[in-house]
């Protein structure tokens, strides 16, 4: 398998999945973008992600997770992708602090008690259903 065969994957499934909105959004337009994916409000996202927060925190570092990983419309890669490439800027600064924040969220909510693991698994669970359902 060449380099080129591997690279694929991955970037047809950050490429499939909902474009950040930051126009319509309160912080970066995940919910929204989600929201318009599921075809649903954005404020039923929004209170999922805040109920999230019941289960240890579990929905920080899934909120930080998806601002990383998804694009605005108006961009040909996300933030996430940036990290991998040897271009330097602001979005690549952005990106590192992203990346960090939620595996650092990610930890801290996963170690404790686990429930932070199962909110997680959860809301990420919870988006691939509705989102296969299409």
């Amino acid at each position: 398998m060449t380099t080129n065969e591997t690279a694929t994957p991955k970037s047809s499934f950050l490429q499939d999945l909902p474009q950040r909105l930051p126009d319509e959004g309160m912080i970066a337009g995940v919910s929204a973008g989600i929201a318009r994916r599921l075809n649903v409000s954005t404020s039923s996202v929004r209170l999922a992600l805040l109920l999230s927060l019941l289960f240890a925190g579990a929905g920080v570092p899934v909120y930080l997770a998806a601002w990383l990983l998804m694009r605005e419309p108006n961009e040909t890669r996300s933030m996430g992708e940036s990290l991998l490439s040897t271009d330097a800027g602001e979005s690549r600064t952005m990106a590192i602090v992203l990346a960090a924040a939620t595996v650092i969220t990610a930890v801290g909510c996963a170690l404790p008690v686990g429930a932070g693991l199962l909110g997680m698994v959860a809301l990420v669970g919870g988006y691939l259903y509705l989102d296969g359902r299409k």
